[in-house]
């Protein structure tokens, strides 16, 4: 049985938190329906990393997400870098993420949803807890009169330590930057080669940016043997055709995270992107749905 109350507040700002004997998650519909809290309750662990330094406040549309990157597990939509697209400009990292949603509770179950306000797309995302796993049953509407061409990433930070292993069944990788990364160039190699990039290294402050590409199922882990936790994420590869692996070794701005980003398309560009036709494409009032699964626990990998 899961409890679902409204009647809590983080920071000022309104948190509706979902319990069951397994999960207790904590969910902020300010800012895009971000998922704060992920904590396994026998564990004792909560998996979303959060920033030491920052406290959350309201923010305009087209702030800068690196500059207000709180933590937790936002959603991206419909774009990444600032881009202008088909004659529109672009904010930093979307929409989504400054754009607050209403809520529903229903029985055992939480609906969030809203409008972005440049891009004619209706979201909309119901969460509920099925023993250890969290389920997300998500929407993505075109509401405008013209096709639309998108980017829709999944961009959970999490807690991480040395020795945490990597998982992401894909063939190819490729480093967008190799100045944010322990590969120097910028040649695509195979994926399971190079195993030192499968496992979260010592803290020394080096960093990490792929795209894993060529997946063989949508599914994405992060799994710790020694410390006996892992947390798997799984997704429609129809959809999220690459896994992002974003990562701070105690490298940028000092931190310390990995993000696992199942993403439709394989770049940060939006606009080369919709050039090779590798992005979700939705006609005036298409919906895309997808179904996702957020599992922790201990180590089973």
């Amino acid at each position: 049985m899961t409890d679902i109350s409204a009647d809590w507040t983080f920071q000022g700002f309104p948190l509706i938190r979902l319990e069951n004997d397994w999960l207790r998650v904590e969910v902020l519909p300010t800012f895009g329906g971000k998922i704060w809290t992920l904590e396994h309750c026998g564990l004792r662990r909560q998996f979303l990393w959060h920033h030491p330094r920052h406290r959350l406040r309201a923010l305009p549309l087209g702030a800068s997400y690196d500059d207000h990157f709180f933590g937790g597990f936002d959603e991206l939509l419909p774009n990444d870098i600032p881009e202008t697209v088909n004659g529109e400009p672009l904010v930093d990292h979307g929409e989504l993420w400054t754009t607050p949603l209403e809520a529903r509770i229903e029985g055992e179950s939480l609906t969030l949803q809203g409008q972005l306000p440049i891009t004619p797309l209706a979201y909309r995302k119901t969460l509920r807890l099925e023993g250890n796993a969290l389920r997300l049953d998500t929407q993505v509407t075109n509401i405008g009169r013209r096709a639309l061409d998108v980017l829709w990433k999944l961009h959970p930070a999490l807690n991480i330590s040395p020795g945490a292993e990597i998982l992401v069944p894909a063939r190819t990788a490729r480093v967008p930057d190799p100045a944010f990364s322990r590969v120097p160039h910028l040649t695509e190699f195979k994926w399971p080669e190079m195993e030192s990039l499968q496992r979260v290294p010592p803290l020394d402050g080096s960093n990490d940016f792929l795209y894993l590409l060529d997946l063989s199922e949508g599914v994405c882990a992060l799994a710790h043997r020694a410390e006996d936790w892992q947390f798997k994420l799984t997704f429609p590869t129809d959809i999220f055709a690459s896994v992002w692996m974003f990562a701070a070794f105690g490298g940028w701005r000092n931190l310390e995270f990995l993000i696992l980003e199942p993403c439709a398309t394989p770049q940060l560009s939006l606009v080369k992107s919709i050039e090779e036709k590798k992005c979700l494409h939705l006609e005036p009032g298409a919906s895309v749905t997808a179904s996702i699964s957020v599992e922790t626990g201990p180590y089973q990998l």
